[in-house]
């Protein structure tokens, strides 16, 4: 059965056509948004449009006998008088008895004279309503180290899933523009392409519009800051070593690392087993147009331009790193501290029965936290690591679909539903990189600060099961595929 919305009254509209007084006796003007609309079962499409009469609108009717649909707008009723325009905003909400079928409705204009002009709208329940898919993309700002050769590597993945149209993309200022119209896969399409820059600093707008089969539209805009010794307000430290990987996962690579001077960068990072290579990343989706690392395997100076730099090799097992980057120096620091000495702001050792379950002493119970998308009722409870007491992760994958923001937050377990007793929240609901202490109680050692109540709501790139692991003490939270 179809569920339609809109608060309208019954149509009351008066019949004696005489009472009205004739403009120009015109049939109204009906101009819908769209004829062909999307839906899957259970999701709502809107009926859009604009209709006019120079007489005055009575109604709209909107059938559909197969969906049970016979509705009017009065508009008489609603405005109390006839409008001579109005803006149509019809929602339909679909059942699971609509699947796969198409449904022709029907949208009448009917004006105080009686004059009607009809349209039709057909609704394919197997349609596309997803726009496509940036899997790939540059940061909404990227910076191009001045040099002679100064060029942009622009660098980015779309996907469909019933197939692309088009994509364009346009650099304004250096009158570049490319447009794709055809496609081996139109399921996914892979632009590389390196556009020479003037060796002069400035700003460029790169400006990338994907188009599908549907008409749904997809964009995004880059500026690219083109600079001799750029002052990064934000750095990141990739520990994996393909483009591919900074961009599959939901959250957590590569790590956002703090900004603790101008031109200084300090990453802290546990080091799981020897061997480990890291780089540092002025934009979260690529390796390029700047990747520092070293100038040659065990220096400590520093480089920027990709293909030149080695990593930077955590030789040390077991420890939490500090690595500094100072492109003033352009230099690269690293020391060490142990697992004991870190502190995170858990209160109680995880598993213990030290939880005060209704915060006044009288009754305690098993203290234990994880991943919840409702509440304390229905948690996916986390595993702490046997060598890391700060590290825990979930054993079970989670299923999470393409294209939705994932909405969630980390939280204790408790029998009365009863919140924020240990919790983290999220730096940014839309784009959260790393986890903010949120609980009532606090490991009265850790000296860090409480943050907002923003859930995590991190967009999912792909269809498929993922993997959770989180570090108290560095409030790094990574969510990656599970293969």
């Amino acid at each position: 059965m179809l569920v339609a919305g809109l608060s309208v009254l019954s149509f009351t509209a008066c019949d004696n056509n005489e009472e009205w007084t004739a403009v120009d006796g015109a049939k109204p003007e009906l101009a819908l948004e769209r004829t062909l609309l999307a839906s899957r079962v259970g999701d709502t499409f809107h009926i859009k449009g604009t209709v006019s009469d120079a007489d005055g609108l009575a109604a709209v009717k909107i059938k559909c006998p197969s969906l049970y649909l016979d509705k009017t707008i009065d508009l008489l009723e609603i405005y109390g008088e006839p409008p001579v325009e109005y803006e149509l905003d019809y929602k339909i909400t679909t059942d699971t008895g609509e699947a796969g079928d198409m449904f022709v409705i029907s949208v009448t204009a009917v004006d105080v004279l009686g004059n009607e002009t009809s349209a039709s709208v057909t609704a394919d329940m197997d349609g596309d309503m997803d726009a496509p898919l940036f899997v790939v993309a540059p940061d909404d700002e990227i910076t191009v180290i001045l040099k002679d050769d100064a060029a942009l590597d622009l660098a980015f993945t779309v996907t469909d899933d019933r197939g692309l149209a088009s994509v364009d993309v346009a650099v304004g200022e250096l009158g570049y523009k490319r447009s794709v119209t055809s496609f081996d896969n139109p399921l996914r399409f892979d632009f590389a392409e390196t556009i020479a820059l003037p060796a002069a600093s400035a700003d460029y707008t790169v400006e990338i519009r994907a188009t599908d089969t549907w008409d749904n539209i997809s964009e995004r805009t880059c500026v690219v800051h083109v600079s001799d010794t750029p002052d990064f307000d934000r750095m990141w430290l990739a520990d994996v070593a393909r483009p591919e990987d900074l961009n599959s996962d939901v959250m957590g690579v590569p790590m956002l690392v703090d900004k603790v001077a101008p031109f200084r960068y300090e990453a802290r990072y546990y080091n799981a087993k020897a061997g480990t290579e890291v780089f540092f990343l002025p934009q979260r989706t690529d390796f390029k147009p700047v990747c520092y690392g070293l100038t040659a395997p065990g220096a400590t100076s520093v480089t920027g331009i990709p293909g030149e730099a080695s990593p930077i090799v955590l030789d040390t097992p077991g420890v939490y790193y500090v690595i500094t980057l100072d492109l003033l120096k352009k230099q690269i620091e690293t020391s060490t501290y142990s697992v004991a000495e870190a502190v995170d702001p858990v209160p109680h050792p995880f598993g213990s029965q030290l939880m005060d379950i209704y915060e006044d002493g009288s009754t305690f119970g098993e203290f234990i936290f994880g991943y919840t998308t409702s509440g304390p009722g229905d948690i996916k409870h986390f595993t702490q690591d046997s060598e890391n007491p700060h590290l825990y992760r979930l054993d079970t994958p989670l299923a999470l679909k393409a294209g939705r923001h994932s909405g969630f937050i980390i939280h204790n377990s408790h029998p009365e539903g009863w919140w924020n007793y240990c919790t983290w929240r999220a730096d940014n609901e839309q784009d959260p990189e790393r986890a903010m202490w949120y609980g009532n109680y606090t490991n009265p050692a850790w000296g860090g600060t409480k943050g907002d109540d923003y859930w995590f709501k991190p967009l999912i790139p792909a269809d498929g099961n993922y993997m959770l692991s989180f570090d108290a003490h560095l409030g790094h939270l990574k969510i990656v595929p599970e293969n």
